[in-house]
């Protein structure tokens, strides 16, 4: 055998440090996740620190009502010291829950991180069940991440602090008695760095039957949404689960039942809201939603578990979690005032009052 060529040479040291950088890359990959690995199994089955098994710890503070975490607690400290607030500002509320839907029973807030993760899971695969292969789910992140790290720290420290949760979720997308799960692989989907600031991220949960894997999209932007390859991916997946999470926390958001109206009408010759909006009707099907709302001052929740219908909780004035409305559809922000509204007549609670409890509760 002669010797090698110059060409020969090159490409023989070009392949050798291509080979170094993917392997350098697969070492920081596994190094990552167990470092996610880790910190999921310290934090996620922690029981809720400061209340009881039937109480919640939430703020009453309607200012701070966008930091609410009705039930779950973060794991970033106590409630009273991440909002600023005295111990005294932090109250016990026992979550009453409207009449059951029949024949499903009651629905209830959760009170842990891991209580929302087992109730998003058996939402999302009893809609599964039931033919929805296509959804979306909105899980209440501040649990893990505050609501001022997307301003203090950018979209890429909020993925940092949600990874082992989602990761988590995705684990648990199994269908009783089904084939067992292999791995869940992360990869991002969306251009990091990008002055968009998406961090979309897939989790992709393989089974030891390739029919029954399932795919999470978390965080992907309307961006990502609108794209070719999108669309190829959810075409390649047939019949097999794919979850979009927390569409609504995604720098370049998107609300489901806006149905593609976040682009301006024109945006690519009219052709990016009419592929949102079809995105949208694919994933209309919104099995499991929690996140806070302000509703008329009022501190709130709007909660969704499938086959429930919609409910929304507000703190009542003696600082209990109470249910004000139902809906089988998701009700709009007028809706929720309008329920706001015959709650205060009902018991003839005036603004006067409201304000009176506000500085009681400071």
């Amino acid at each position: 055998m002669g010797r090698p060529s110059p060409s020969e040479r090159r490409g023989r040291r070009a392949l050798g440090i291509a080979s170094a950088s993917v392997l350098a890359a697969l070492a920081a990959l596994l190094a990552a996740k167990a470092a996610a690995a880790f910190v999921a199994h310290n934090w996620l089955r922690q029981p809720l620190r400061g209340a009881s098994a039937e109480s919640a710890l939430i703020a009453p503070s309607a200012a701070a009502a966008s930091s609410l975490r009705f039930g779950c607690q973060p794991n970033h400290g106590p409630v009273s010291s991440h909002l600023g607030m005295s111990p005294r500002g932090v109250v016990a509320a026992t979550a009453r829950s409207a009449s059951p839907a029949e024949g499903i029973g009651r629905q209830e807030l959760p009170r842990t991180a891991t209580e929302m993760l087992e109730q998003a899971s058996k939402a999302v695969m009893a809609a599964y069940a039931d033919g929805a292969s296509r959804q979306s789910v909105t899980l209440n992140l501040e649990v893990v991440s505050p609501p001022q790290r997307r301003t203090e720290a950018g979209m890429p420290a909020v993925l940092q602090d949600t990874l082992p949760l989602m990761k988590a979720f995705t684990q648990r997308l199994g269908m009783p008695g089904g084939a067992a799960m292999k791995e869940v692989r992360v990869s991002a989907i969306d251009q990091l760095g990008t002055s968009s600031g998406d961090v979309g991220t897939l989790f992709y949960r393989i089974s030891e039957a390739a029919e029954q894997d399932v795919a999470v999209v978390f965080l992907g932007s309307r961006i990502w949404a609108v794209e070719d390859g999108s669309r190829k991916f959810l075409d390649g997946m047939k019949s097999r689960l794919v979850v979009v999470a927390n569409s609504e926390d995604a720098a370049c958001s998107f609300r489901i039942e806006n149905q593609g109206k976040e682009f301006i009408i024109g945006g690519n010759f009219g052709q990016d809201m009419k592929k949102l909006e079809y995105f949208c009707a694919v994933f209309q099907e919104e099995t499991y939603y929690y996140r806070s709302k302000v509703i008329n001052d009022w501190a709130g929740v709007l909660f969704r578990s499938y086959p429930h219908p919609w409910e929304v909780f507000i703190q009542n004035m003696e600082g209990e979690v109470e249910s004000i409305g139902t809906s089988q559809e998701k009700p709009t922000m007028d809706t929720m005032k309008e329920w706001v509204r015959a709650y205060e007549e009902a018991n003839g609670i005036t603004v006067a009052d409201k304000l009176a409890a506000a500085r009681a509760t400071r």
